[in-house]
C-alpha cells in the first residue's frame, strides 16, 4: 500500500548528505504524493546517487536551503530541486514549500549553510 512520502524500505529512501565542498547528495529512493510517484534509481553498480550544487552564502551569513521534490502536473514533471533559502547574520529561517494544485513540493531535507561551507543537514523527510 502506498502512502504519502518517502516510501519505507525503497531503495536508500531518498536520504540527503553532505558531498565535497558544496554540495548534498540524493541517495536514491521513491516518494508518492497526490497520485504521483518520482523514482531515484541507483546505477546498475548500485553507485552513484545523485549530486547537486549549493550555492555559498555571503560570508558572515547563513541561510538554510531546501531539498525537495517538486511535482508539476502541467509539464508531467517530478524531479530533485534545491529550493534557496535567503540570507541572515543570524536565525535564518527556510522557504515555504510550494503547495499548489498543479506544482507542489514535498520535503527531502534543510540544508544549513553558512558562508562558503554547509554546517549541518537536517532531515525533513516523512516516510
Amino acid at each position: 500500500m502506498l502512502s504519502v512520502g518517502v516510501q519505507p524500505g525503497y531503495d536508500n529512501e531518498l536520504e540527503v548528505t553532505t558531498g565535497t565542498g558544496l554540495q548534498v547528495i540524493i541517495d536514491s529512493g521513491g516518494m508518492f504524493s497526490k497520485g504521483r510517484y518520482y523514482i531515484q534509481g541507483e546505477a546498475a553498480d548500485g553507485a552513484s546517487p545523485k549530486t547537486m550544487a549549493i550555492d555559498a552564502a555571503t560570508t558572515g551569513y547563513e541561510r538554510k536551503d531546501r531539498v525537495v521534490v517538486e511535482f508539476d502536473i502541467e509539464n508531467k514533471t517530478a524531479a530533485v530541486k534545491i529550493s534557496k533559502g535567503n540570507e541572515a547574520a543570524s536565525n535564518p529561517t527556510e522557504n515555504a514549500l510550494m503547495t499548489g494544485d498543479n506544482k507542489w513540493d514535498e520535503p527531502l531535507a534543510i540544508v544549513h549553510v553558512s558562508g562558503g561551507s554547509i554546517t549541518s543537514v537536517e532531515d525533513d523527510r516523512y516516510i
